[in-house]
């Protein structure tokens, strides 16, 4: 008999199925895992972005291009993350 606590889709899955379904969700955590961790050095870049845009010479904004590339990964483990724990299929 299925277990009635997981949703309709997964009752009847075999264990190769299963296994599937367990390692994508985990791929999805550490996903947002990273996405965390990029959260968090964007809002240590914010502190000195203000300063770079400010004082550094017009073609040289590390800081800023730093902070965008790391809010830009962090949306995009973000959005990828959640997507494959709510059921989207891994792609291998």
């Amino acid at each position: 008999m299925a277990n009635p606590l997981l949703p309709l889709a997964e009752q009847n899955l075999n264990p190769d199925q299963t296994a599937a379904l367990d390692s994508r969700r985990q791929m999805g955590l550490v996903f947002q895992v990273i996405s965390g961790q990029m959260v968090i050095m964007s809002t240590l870049l914010t502190w000195w972005i203000g300063q770079d845009l400010v004082y550094a010479r017009p073609w040289a904004h590390t800081i800023a291009y730093y902070f965008c590339i790391t809010a830009t990964l962090a949306i995009t483990f973000g959005v990828t993350g959640t997507a494959m724990r709510k059921g989207t299929p891994r792609l291998d």
